[in-house]
């Protein structure tokens, strides 16, 4: 089955679902979190729901799971304090009512690795090591005189 084919998506959500992940982590940042009413008439809650500064991405109702994690990677379970935080967005399974159901998690995201310096290349390697050579003519095979004759002449250093 083709999932445009699926008769749920006859039935929009302006929520953020498992299914919207498709199937890939999304590295999203937090705007803001605020309580809202959610759900159907009859059935409406009053729930935290997290906006993200990605305009693509819908808001996201939070469980007590969802909000736990959000309160770590920011640390402070100050909800109006989580604005600014980067969070992974992914799908997995939860068993609900013996049922394995698809649901929405969040994670911290993992820390960049230090920017390191790329090896030189091998060409730029012998170019470098490349020594020069000096004209034979030139060349000097005399050990130099550092006036070590007049230091040894000189009284022992008092140490």
């Amino acid at each position: 089955m083709d999932d445009n084919d699926s008769y749920r998506n006859a039935f929009p959500s302006r929520h953020f679902k498992a299914s919207d992940t498709g199937g890939r982590r999304l590295l999203a940042t937090i705007d803001y979190v605020e309580f809202e009413v959610v759900g159907i008439s009859g059935a409406q809650e009053r729930k935290l729901v997290c906006h993200f500064r990605e305009k693509n991405l819908k808001p996201l109702v939070l469980n007590l799971v969802n909000s736990t994690t959000i309160a770590e990677i920011a640390k402070t379970e100050s909800y109006k304090q989580w604005g600014g935080t980067k969070v992974v967005i992914y799908a997995t399974t939860v068993e609900f009512k013996g049922k394995n159901t698809p649901c929405t998690r969040l994670a911290a995201p993992k820390e960049k690795m230090p920017v390191q310096t790329p090896p030189p290349s091998p060409a730029a390697t012998k170019a470098v090591a490349q020594p020069v050579v000096a004209d034979p003519v030139e060349m000097n095979d005399e050990a130099p005189d550092f006036g070590l004759d007049e230091v040894a002449d000189e009284e022992e250093p008092v140490i």
